[in-house]
């Protein structure tokens, strides 16, 4: 036993800054009950490093580009109080599909662009703005009237969904990603009130400063997840 704690704590020694990778912020996500700033502070004081802002979206929406720029400024203000870095996201969702989809890579442009066609589907909308500086992770694939998409248009799938007011089936999405060798796992928090901070982080060697490198590191494979406090090989635990 004190061998293998050794070992973990060697290994976390190494892969040493935590990531949230699925937040929510209030009022760009109404669902949320943390301010931008709140939400910031919070992850700073439970010993996270960087934060992926990734507020509800849909097409046909354009008045929520505003909000999502609002909330994503006001958060990445406070991560400049405590050095964390504060990337920006998206959850988008298509009206015709059920499903959500963490987009990696956001800017004002593709929101702008993406909100247009309000009976765009997935498939569409990722031959259309998938590319070298942008990743699709399906959400919560197995939540309730929720379904994988077809694997040719994903690049990853959030398989360790940690949101408590949800089932998400994780066995099931565990089982889908191996089956079909689904090339980036992620885990996130689905952060929408501060009782669940602390649920779920991917851990990385160096904490990525950019959107570029966030998503160079989902691409090489070089991270670890961790669930309440456990890290995971995402790969091995899949």
């Amino acid at each position: 036993m004190t061998e293998q704690s050794s070992a973990i704590q060697e290994l976390l020694s190494q892969y040493c800054y935590r990531i949230e990778m699925h937040a929510h912020s209030y009022p760009a996500s109404g669902c949320s009950r943390l301010s931008p700033e709140k939400l910031v502070r919070l992850l700073h004081e439970a010993g996270y490093h960087g934060v992926v802002l990734t507020n509800h979206f849909a097409p046909g929406n354009a008045e929520w580009v505003d909000e999502q720029l609002l909330d994503y400024a006001a958060a990445k203000r406070e991560g400049e109080k405590y050095g964390m870095s504060v990337l920006f996201g998206t959850e988008y969702g298509c009206w015709t599909e059920e499903g959500h989809c963490l987009v990696y890579g956001v800017d004002e442009n593709f929101l702008r662009r993406a909100s247009v066609d309000d009976q765009i589907v997935f498939s569409e909308l990722y031959q259309e703005f998938h590319g070298p500086d942008r990743l699709f992770i399906q959400a919560h694939p197995y939540r309730d009237d929720g379904a994988p998409f077809d694997p040719a248009y994903m690049d990853g799938m959030e398989v360790y969904n940690m949101h408590i007011g949800a089932n998400n089936r994780i066995h099931l999405a565990a089982a889908f990603a191996r089956k079909h060798n689904i090339p980036i796992i992620i885990a996130g928090t689905d952060l929408h009130w501060k009782e669940q901070i602390g649920s779920s982080a991917m851990l990385t060697r160096v904490l990525p400063r950019t959107n570029a490198e966030l998503i160079a590191i989902l691409r090489s494979g070089d991270y670890l997840l961790e669930i309440s406090g456990r890290p995971l090989l995402p790969f091995e635990n899949v």
